[in-house]
């Protein structure tokens, strides 16, 4: 956990830790929009595949089968 109340996300592509402010991509049912931990300090329990934007963007969503 991060400083108690989070949970580290980590990109289902690199496997890099997603930073609290950075963008992250997160993956639902085929559906992908964009937040973040500090925007969502809950997103770690949510269902959902995440990624680091740019990773996302480079085509890893491809690559689980999105």
């Amino acid at each position: 956990m991060q400083n108690g109340t989070t949970r580290a996300l980590r990109c289902a592509h690199c496997g890099e830790v997603i930073g609290v402010y950075e963008p992250t991509t997160v993956l639902v049912a085929h559906l992908a929009r964009e937040t973040s931990l500090a925007a969502e300090p809950t997103l770690a329990q949510q269902a959902g595949t995440h990624f680091h934007r740019d990773c996302f963007a480079a085509g890893a969503a491809q690559a689980v089968g999105a």
